[in-house]
């Protein structure tokens, strides 16, 4: 129906009204929607952009904008739309009509998304989207989504010409890096809200695969809480700043030499230890105390 296909004049009023007053970054990512997008929701996914940003430009900008430099951002539910112009823009390496039907296979008002080398897509269902408890939801949702896919962005900005070096790290440790900001943005969800350290570790005892079985195309929602969580564990038993990983391997470091200068520690070692006291949650607390 055409009505579903916009936004209803009370949500798209109080959208616009959300972010209205943002500050305007020095370094706005470049955005292409696609024509099956009304112009409500275009503007619903810039502004939740905008404030992922915002929230990285703190935590890890030192209060800089983080390096988005060439970043193209697709936003669409059209995952045709989608092949079509990582195909055309060139900007995917691999199968990119896997990609955006990967990134769109999302239910009712779930965001999915893809990153890559200079780009990021972003895909949501449309068809209810003219129910303002749909439009509200996807809002809600839309920018901690883009809070994990601006991290990774970052990662490869980091890494530069050496991105695919980067991709020797550990998956757990990608997206558990990623993972853990959109969880630190996303105090309103009930699932990715973040938990103390105690109640993640108890909830999450008996959840998700391994970190030595995590694969980058078949993570569960489970297997993304156990990386944020693993990523929680190794920062408050070695410190570091997680992000200067890529730095490093930017600067001419192999993956594991830059985890290794950073943590202190082997990261199979690491992986070794928290799955051996993953299933207690007090021994996963005493190995984030450092025993």
């Amino acid at each position: 129906m055409r009505a579903a296909r916009h936004l209803c004049g009370a949500a798209a009023a109080l959208l616009a009204a959300w972010g209205a007053a943002l500050p305007v970054l020095a370094q706005p990512v470049e955005v292409a929607t696609g024509p099956d997008l009304p112009a409500e929701e275009a503007l619903m996914l810039r502004r939740a952009l905008q404030k992922a940003q915002l929230f990285l430009k703190s935590e890890i900008g030192g209060g800089d904008d983080p390096d988005y430099a060439g970043l193209r951002v697709l936003g669409s539910h059209d995952p045709d739309w989608l092949t079509a112009r990582l195909a055309e823009e060139r900007l995917a390496r691999t199968d990119a009509t896997r990609l955006a039907t990967d990134a769109c296979t999302g239910g009712v008002a779930r965001i999915s998304g893809r990153a890559g080398p200079g780009w990021i897509l972003l895909c949501w269902p449309g068809h209810e989207m003219g129910l303002p408890r749909v439009a509200l939801r996807v809002e809600d949702r839309l920018a901690p989504m883009a809070v994990h896919e601006l991290t990774h962005a970052v990662q490869q900005a980091h890494a530069g010409a050496r991105a695919g070096v980067a991709r020797d790290l550990p998956i757990w440790f990608i997206e558990g890096v990623a993972e853990d900001l959109e969880q630190r943005f996303d105090t309103r969800s009930p699932r990715t809200a973040r938990r103390s350290l105690s109640q993640a570790a108890r909830q999450l005892e008996h959840l998700g695969s391994s970190l030595t079985e995590m694969s980058g195309g078949a993570l569960t929602a489970e297997d993304y809480d156990v990386a944020a969580l693993a990523l929680r564990v190794l920062v408050a038993r070695h410190g570091g700043d997680p992000m200067e990983v890529w730095r490093l391997i930017g600067q001419g470091q192999d993956a594991m030499a830059a985890f290794e200068a950073v943590f202190d520690a082997d990261p199979q070692d690491f992986a070794r230890l928290f799955e051996a006291a993953r299933r207690d949650p007090d021994a996963l607390l005493a190995l984030a105390d450092g025993a």
